[in-house]
Protein backbone atom coordinates (compact mmCIF):
# COMPACT_ATOMS: atom_id res chain seq x y z
CA UNK A 1 0.00 0.00 0.00
CA UNK A 2 3.21 2.62 0.53
CA UNK A 3 3.87 2.14 -3.39
CA UNK A 4 0.42 3.32 -4.19
CA UNK A 5 -0.08 6.73 -5.55
CA UNK A 6 -2.63 9.57 -4.07
CA UNK A 7 -4.38 10.81 -7.34
CA UNK A 8 -4.31 13.99 -5.16
CA UNK A 9 -0.91 13.97 -4.90
CA UNK A 10 -0.59 12.91 -8.96
CA UNK A 11 -2.90 15.96 -10.06
CA UNK A 12 -1.19 18.41 -8.09
CA UNK A 13 2.07 17.65 -9.03
CA UNK A 14 1.62 17.79 -13.15
CA UNK A 15 1.20 21.72 -13.07
CA UNK A 16 5.08 21.86 -11.39
CA UNK A 17 6.31 19.38 -13.75
CA UNK A 18 4.61 21.34 -16.83
CA UNK A 19 5.93 24.90 -15.60
CA UNK A 20 9.73 23.32 -14.63
CA UNK A 21 9.44 22.08 -18.76
CA UNK A 22 8.26 25.77 -19.91
CA UNK A 23 10.92 26.74 -17.89
CA UNK A 24 13.60 24.62 -19.72
CA UNK A 25 12.23 25.52 -23.49
CA UNK A 26 12.03 29.06 -21.88
CA UNK A 27 15.31 29.11 -21.22
CA UNK A 28 16.81 27.04 -24.52
CA UNK A 29 14.51 29.92 -26.59
CA UNK A 30 16.54 32.86 -25.10
CA UNK A 31 19.87 31.22 -24.95
CA UNK A 32 19.46 30.62 -28.48
CA UNK A 33 18.24 34.41 -29.27
CA UNK A 34 21.38 35.42 -27.41
CA UNK A 35 23.55 33.09 -29.88
CA UNK A 36 21.75 34.83 -32.58
CA UNK A 37 22.26 38.21 -31.41
CA UNK A 38 25.83 38.01 -30.55
CA UNK A 39 26.51 35.66 -33.92
CA UNK A 40 24.47 38.56 -36.11
CA UNK A 41 26.25 41.50 -34.07
CA UNK A 42 29.60 41.21 -34.10
CA UNK A 43 33.07 42.51 -34.80
CA UNK A 44 33.36 40.41 -37.80
CA UNK A 45 33.90 42.27 -41.15
CA UNK A 46 31.10 40.37 -43.00
CA UNK A 47 27.85 41.00 -43.59
CA UNK A 48 25.17 39.46 -40.52
CA UNK A 49 24.21 35.93 -41.27
CA UNK A 50 20.42 35.63 -42.35
CA UNK A 51 19.89 32.64 -40.54
CA UNK A 52 20.80 34.58 -37.12
CA UNK A 53 18.74 38.14 -38.36
CA UNK A 54 16.10 35.73 -38.76
CA UNK A 55 16.24 33.90 -36.32
CA UNK A 56 15.68 37.20 -34.03
CA UNK A 57 12.66 38.21 -36.36
CA UNK A 58 11.29 34.89 -35.64
CA UNK A 59 11.70 35.60 -31.51
CA UNK A 60 9.83 38.82 -31.84
CA UNK A 61 6.60 37.23 -33.53
CA UNK A 62 6.53 34.17 -30.66
CA UNK A 63 7.26 36.87 -27.89
CA UNK A 64 5.01 40.03 -30.02
CA UNK A 65 7.43 42.26 -29.28
CA UNK A 66 11.00 43.41 -28.91
CA UNK A 67 11.48 43.12 -24.92
CA UNK A 68 14.03 40.03 -25.12
CA UNK A 69 15.98 41.72 -27.74
CA UNK A 70 16.34 45.10 -26.26
CA UNK A 71 17.12 43.92 -22.76
CA UNK A 72 19.78 41.85 -24.71
CA UNK A 73 21.24 45.05 -26.58
CA UNK A 74 21.69 46.38 -23.11
CA UNK A 75 24.80 44.26 -22.80
CA UNK A 76 26.38 44.00 -25.88
CA UNK A 77 29.02 46.73 -26.38
CA UNK A 78 27.34 48.94 -29.46
CA UNK A 79 29.35 51.71 -29.30
CA UNK A 80 33.00 49.88 -28.91
CA UNK A 81 33.17 49.13 -32.82
CA UNK A 82 32.14 50.78 -36.34
CA UNK A 83 31.63 47.42 -37.29
CA UNK A 84 29.07 46.61 -34.57
CA UNK A 85 27.71 49.36 -34.41
CA UNK A 86 26.75 49.12 -38.40
CA UNK A 87 25.36 46.04 -37.84
CA UNK A 88 23.59 46.57 -34.96
CA UNK A 89 21.59 49.29 -36.95
CA UNK A 90 21.22 46.96 -39.89
CA UNK A 91 19.82 44.20 -37.43
CA UNK A 92 17.45 46.79 -36.02
CA UNK A 93 16.18 47.94 -39.22
CA UNK A 94 15.30 44.34 -40.56
CA UNK A 95 13.29 44.01 -36.66
CA UNK A 96 11.54 46.97 -37.51
CA UNK A 97 10.49 46.12 -41.18
CA UNK A 98 9.91 42.53 -40.78
CA UNK A 99 9.80 41.59 -37.48
CA UNK A 100 6.55 41.87 -35.17
CA UNK A 101 4.47 45.17 -34.94
CA UNK A 102 5.42 45.91 -31.13
CA UNK A 103 9.52 45.36 -31.62
CA UNK A 104 9.67 49.07 -31.29
CA UNK A 105 7.17 49.37 -28.29
CA UNK A 106 8.95 48.34 -25.42
CA UNK A 107 5.83 48.12 -22.98
CA UNK A 108 4.87 44.53 -25.43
Amino acid sequence: RSSMVNLSQLVTNIPIRRKAADQVERDKFEWSQWQSATKAINNVETPAKEKHVRNLILGSFRLEGGRLFWSMMTRLQLESNPIVCWKFCYVIHRLLRDGHKHVSNLRK
